[in-house]
């Protein structure tokens, strides 16, 4: 939470299931689950992930799903079981990062959110 904090952005903590915690939070005009996932020694946190479920009026097809993948080299693209498009981020916290890394990581994720929003209303 004093990541958010230093970084600005606004978030909501929503619940917390054995070693995983779940935040809302706002990445500009798209709210998003993030994750974080700490190993049960010593509570050390090893995983950061962004996840977005899109409401969309013409859903994409995994053909455009798997372009995104093949293209993009950051957020994975995938068709969740409700048949919407989502997108995934994740950030790897081994061996310790700084807070420059974590901001960088969360506005990286607050610009592929825009773009894929884009990209696949787009036909």
């Amino acid at each position: 939470e004093q990541i958010f904090n230093q970084i600005g952005i606004l978030y909501r903590k929503r619940d917390t299931q054995e070693r995983i915690t779940y935040y809302v939070a706002d990445f500009g005009k798209h709210r998003a689950l993030v994750t974080l996932s700490c190993t049960e020694k010593e509570n050390i946190c090893d995983v950061i992930s962004v996840y977005k479920q899109f409401d969309v009026t013409n859903q994409p097809d995994l053909r455009k799903i798997n372009e995104w993948n093949i293209s993009k080299g950051f957020g994975t693209a995938l068709i969740d079981e409700t048949g919407k498009p989502v997108i995934k981020s994740r950030y790897g916290l081994y061996g310790g990062v700084s807070l420059k890394s974590v901001r960088f990581f969360f506005l990286l994720s607050g610009y592929v959110l825009d773009e894929f929003a884009k990209y696949i209303e787009t036909p």
